[in-house]
């Protein structure tokens, strides 16, 4: 399966998110950004900007390497 960049993102973002116990609402809230955004960015729906994507990963305590190697 081809999966694009942003699926892979919301992917990788959803099983940190569930692994450390955290809800979507938290995580929106410590990114900044609205839930629905969230949701929207973790279902693979939109693409987050780069500024969203690294406070999102900020949050999530996901290296940003480990990041690029995935995607």
């Amino acid at each position: 399966m081809n999966m694009s960049i942003p699926g892979k993102f919301s992917d990788i973002i959803y099983q940190k998110r569930i692994s450390i116990q955290m809800t979507q609402k938290t995580v929106a809230e410590l990114s900044d950004i609205s839930t629905r955004h969230y949701q929207d960015v973790e279902m693979g729906r939109v693409n987050p900007s780069l500024s969203v994507a690294i406070r999102i990963a900020a949050v999530l305590d996901v290296g940003l390497d480990s990041l690029k190697s995935e995607v």
